[in-house]
């Protein structure tokens, strides 16, 4: 059986603090921990065991730092020291006839993109040598735990997709001001991992329970996966040269409770916590009473991972922010788009990408929820440029982005070093493209613009082009890829070129919301393209787009007029409340 079949039928117990333990058993300051795999087997396995005795259904290999920069200079190598910590895993569970044994990857200790030494695929690479260890020695799941960074766990979540096929398990690290080392909130890191094929997401280290709790809160109310918590035993402070921890078993146990009717599926300890809070813990669930009064933990509850897939929505995240498509009418900065602009053109060429990353903060600031980054031209070559700038761009770490790019080989290696989550612009429903970009959209866990047009070209009508959405929407279902995550283009044309299309465009856009659920996007400038008096026309149609049920328009948020049609119609729609 795997783990992930338990999930959502009982809660599941992780267990507690392996350094601590360690420490009691006479690890000193200046000792490799990872080294008691070798060289002190029966410990390792007597604090696996006695977790399981306590209650633990997961019991987790004493490999937090068994990387190649870690053991730099010691005389083991990242995979014997797995091995080794696996088989002291399966020993326990072996002697105690139940568990699961989870592969314990930390991280680096390195900033990705940070300095010029450690970048994206070097973290991927040492995580890809701890996932391909793991495995082959047998690990039953794969935990990625006190991560602070969310691009370095990207790096190890597809190391972990590309290398092997178990169960994987993300659990970051939060400041008492409620975010990550780099800045990420509780939300947006269910929203940049929770697509991506794993099977739960949650918090461990740092904070204790009662601080740990306000945090799955916030991520209970959005995930659609199940949550873990693993507090530490309170705050950390020093006490007589030692770090102790001031939350006692019995207190341990009530707050992680409390965690557990706050929506998480799984609970464990971190730092400080030992078997005797496991099994306070155990005591305390197995106190709860029959089945019936167990059920009360929503995580069991029927229907309560599919209550958030119904009222999930598309997402473009950054570091330390996410941007969703929840109702209000969200602005696509459009000017990074080297077709007619010469000036950005130009900065492609040349590799000016300071010059476009500002372009992409004037954008934001002046209103932009999301850049659309596009960098197709003849003249450049697009696949490095286009990278290159999504990941310069990343860098600033509040500016979600859109990844516009009509060759998917490119716009995957453009997903692959954003700093975030990106939205793929775009797909069609012509079978090449759909066979191409949605096991991208897939892989990366990303939201996809989905284009009304297929080998015969944009239809004239709204219902012919919702037909093409029906498909594109049936498609995407084979990937995994709900209507949560397609946001479909009913293609804005040109007055100029096809005067009647306007209207069927906006009748389109109504139906694709009303009907489908599905929400929509539009290229509004192109409406002008080749007309006098460009604004005015631009801002009529952003307004009655808007009133149509649009929910985000690509457009020049540096021209307050088009802004300014946006915010207003939104207001009288109803969706500013307050105005």
């Amino acid at each position: 059986m795997r783990i992930t079949e338990l999930l959502g039928k009982k809660i599941i117990l992780f267990d507690g603090a392996m350094g601590t333990m360690l420490q009691s058993a006479g690890l000193s300051g200046g000792e490799l921990s990872e080294a008691y795999n070798i060289e002190n087997p029966e410990t390792v396995r007597a604090i696996h065991r006695a977790y399981l005795e306590a209650g633990s259904d997961v019991v987790t290999t004493n490999t937090l730092g068994a990387n190649s920069l870690h053991l730099r200079g010691s005389s083991y190598s990242p995979s014997r020291v797995i091995e080794a910590g696996i088989g002291n895993c399966k020993a326990a569970v072996a002697d105690a006839g139940k568990g699961f044994v989870a592969l314990d990857i930390g991280p680096s200790g390195k900033l990705v993109d940070m300095t010029d030494d450690f970048d994206f695929d070097d973290a991927y690479e040492l995580f890809r040598e701890q996932i391909v260890a793991g495995t082959e020695a047998g690990a039953d799941l794969i935990l990625f735990e006190t991560f602070t960074d969310v691009v370095e766990l990207k790096a190890g979540v597809l190391a972990a997709k590309e290398h092997s096929d178990l169960p994987v398990f993300c659990s970051l690290t939060f400041s008492e001001n409620g975010r990550t080392l780099t800045g990420s909130d509780p939300v947006t890191v269910v929203r940049m991992f929770q697509d991506m094929g794993i099977a739960a997401i949650g918090i461990n280290c740092s904070l204790g329970p009662a601080e740990t709790l306000p945090l799955i809160e916030e991520m209970t109310a959005v995930s659609k996966i199940p949550v873990l918590a693993q507090p530490n035993a309170g705050l950390p402070h020093a006490e007589n040269g030692t770090t102790s921890y001031d939350v006692s078993e019995s207190d341990f146990a009530l707050h992680a409770e409390r965690i557990l009717e706050a929506g998480a599926a799984a609970v464990g300890g971190c730092c400080g916590t030992t078997p005797a809070y496991i099994s306070e813990l155990s005591a305390r669930l197995r106190a709860a009473g029959d089945e019936e009064k167990v059920r009360r933990f929503p995580a069991l509850q029927t229907g309560f991972l599919s209550e958030r897939i119904a009222s999930s929505c598309p997402t473009a995240c950054a570091v330390v922010k996410s941007v969703a498509l929840d109702g209000r009418t969200r602005i696509v900065g459009g000017r990074i788009n080297p077709t007619g602009r010469r000036e950005i053109e130009e900065a492609l060429s040349s590799g000016d990408y300071a010059r476009l990353t500002k372009e992409a903060v004037k954008q934001s600031k002046a209103g932009a929820d999301i850049v659309d980054v596009n960098a197709g031209s003849p003249n450049i070559d697009e696949e490095e440029a286009l990278s290159r700038l999504v990941r310069k761009i990343s860098l600033k770490g509040n500016i979600p982005l859109m990844i516009d790019c009509k060759d998917p080989r490119r716009a995957e290696r453009a997903l692959r070093y954003c700093r975030g989550k990106a939205i793929i612009n775009s797909v069609t429903g012509e079978r090449a493209s759909m066979d191409a970009v949605f096991p991208i959209a897939a892989k990366y866990g990303t939201a996809v613009v989905a284009l009304a047009m297929d080998e015969k070209g944009v239809p004239a009508s709204a219902e012919e082009r919702l037909s093409i959405l029906e498909k594109l929407l049936s498609e995407a279902a084979k990937y995994g890829i709900g209507k949560d995550r397609i946001i479909v283009d009913m293609l804005a044309l040109s007055l100029k070129t096809a005067p009647g299309a306007a209207r069927e465009t906006l009748r389109a856009v109504t139906a694709a919301g009303e009907r489908y659920g599905v929400k929509t996007i539009l290229g509004a400038d192109n409406i002008s393209f080749g007309l006098p008096e460009r604004g005015s026309v631009t801002s009529a149609f952003l307004s009655m787009a808007v009133y149509a049920g649009l929910d985000a328009a690509i457009t020049d948020p540096t021209v307050a007029e088009y802004k300014d049609a946006v915010k207003s119609a939104e207001s009288i729609m109803g969706g500013d409340p307050g105005v």
